[in-house]
């Protein structure tokens, strides 16, 4: 079951930068894999780094609010970064989803024998904090329009397992008026 997750993770690693075949070794027996079913939580940890082998997460923001605000969609393939900020956002699957993660103590000794890992590492903190950013640009947008369509950009591929409700929140747009203008787009 592990073998094309950790084939898949391999690839994404190989094209991020140079990946020795001895650290991919310590990697791949590091590595922990979690299954998480539809509308279950994916527990995080400080520190953590995670990469979404199959299955989609949206991440939410309770702090301070009344109801949780969806701040970040991760589609598969994409990573999952806890930092000392976003441990309190909480990741709940919209579909049956697999995991791979190390912690923190993982993660250090993994550094301490490859050194060379860190632009690797870099990157996928990138692409994490990406997803962070472009829903700021999104809210930044006058034209609810336009939210909608730069929205369906990026998740387009992902509409059959988001809830319509779920991308109001994230949107901050009113339910009915979101369907009158997205119904238009598809």
């Amino acid at each position: 079951m592990l073998s094309l997750p950790l084939t898949t993770l391999k690839l994404k690693l190989q094209s991020l930068g140079a990946l020795r075949s001895d650290a991919w070794v310590l990697i791949s027996e590091t590595i922990q894999c979690s299954v998480i079913k539809t509308d279950e939580n994916f527990n995080r940890q400080e520190g953590q780094i995670a990469w979404l082998s199959n299955g989609l997460f949206k991440e939410y923001d309770a702090d301070e609010r009344k109801r949780p605000s969806i701040v970040n969609f991760i589609p598969q393939g994409h990573c999952i970064l806890t930092r000392k900020l976003n441990k309190r956002f909480y990741l709940k699957a919209c579909a049956d989803s697999c995991v791979l993660h190390m912690n923190f103590e993982q993660l250090i000794s993994l550094y301490h024998h490859f050194k060379e890992l860190k632009p690797i590492y870099d990157a996928l903190c990138a692409d994490y904090d990406e997803g962070m950013v472009y829903r700021q640009r999104i809210l930044e947008e006058k034209s609810a329009q336009r939210k909608i369509e730069l929205f369906l950009i990026r998740y387009r591929p992902h509409l059959i397992e988001i809830q319509k409700k779920d991308i109001c929140n994230y949107l901050k747009l009113n339910y009915d008026y979101f369907t009158s203008i997205y119904f238009k787009l598809l």
